[in-house]
């Protein structure tokens, strides 16, 4: 731990160590945790004024946030990390991508958790940071005031039910653009299928879609079994015959007991005809 400055401002491992409430009454208080924001290669914060905040409590809101460190100067933007805007590439169909679905969020929408979190404070100069790092461990923060209240228990419940409260008109307002966006996409997915029909592309190679003249077969059991049946063909007509001398030898063979068996079968049938003949001369 390290103390420095006229105020009794501490420090450990080179984050500035502050105490925070919720109420001035309040005798429990946890510990605010804050540094300049070190920057990496993609970070688009800017230089010498960005704060680091951590173990911010989870009854403290983003306004609270900026109010707090205000009081070292001009605040330009304060949030949690889980709330950082994202830095995205904009092209022609990027208001397309954005997701601003109130009651169906995409797979990338993250759920607030409340618990302990991180945050950072933008300055509009430097020196508010400076002077945000020297504050004093002896006047802690206080979350929640008199002219800024902060709503707990039965309030903060009902506003938030009042808030998560669906609106039927809206609901369906959203269910229809997502249903007309869904159609365009659709359709227009089904004319590009069409375009490339039939049509070779640079190597030669032609894309068959379910779009071109013959209609796919429906996977059915009788269907299967025909095509079944049809393979089999198929694959018998492929088989070489009497390609090698064995299989030549076997043939004669398996045609010479065939031929044999049919004589035997003759002779019994002609036994059979003349034993059931009679002589009736009149």
């Amino acid at each position: 731990m390290e103390t420095s400055g006229a105020h009794g401002s501490v420090k450990i491992s080179g984050f500035s160590v502050v105490p925070i409430k919720f109420e001035d009454n309040s005798q429990a208080s946890h510990i605010l945790y804050f540094k300049e924001h070190s920057l990496h290669r993609d970070d688009s914060r800017p230089k010498g004024r960005s704060l680091f905040i951590a173990n911010i409590p989870p009854y403290c809101t983003q306004e609270a946030l900026g109010r707090i460190f205000s009081e070292f100067g001009v605040v330009q933007s304060a949030y949690f990390s889980e709330d950082e805007p994202q830095k995205t590439t904009l092209n022609k169909n990027s208001n397309k991508n954005l997701n601003t679905s109130i009651y169906f969020p995409d797979s990338t929408s993250v759920e607030k958790k409340k618990c302990f979190r991180m945050g950072y404070i933008i300055y509009k100069d430097k020196s508010s940071l400076n002077k945000a790092l020297s504050s004093p461990y002896e006047k802690p923060f206080i979350i929640s005031t008199k002219s800024n209240p902060v709503l707990t228990g039965m309030s903060k419940w009902q506003k938030e039910y009042t808030v998560e409260t669906v609106n039927a008109n809206a609901l369906q307002d959203e269910i229809d653009q997502y249903m007309e966006s869904y159609d365009s996409k659709l359709n227009q997915q089904l004319e590009e299928e069409k375009d490339k029909e039939g049509v070779a592309d640079d190597e030669g190679w032609v894309t068959v879609t379910k779009h071109g003249k013959m209609k796919p077969t429906p996977r059915t059991a009788v269907n299967q079994k025909k095509l079944s049946k049809k393979e089999r063909k198929r694959k018998k007509e492929r088989e070489l015959l009497n390609f090698y001398t064995f299989q030549i030898k076997q043939e004669k063979q398996d045609r010479i007991a065939t031929l044999r068996q049919k004589f035997e079968e003759d002779k019994e049938r002609i036994t059979q005809m003349k034993a059931a003949r009679k002589f009736k001369p009149y």
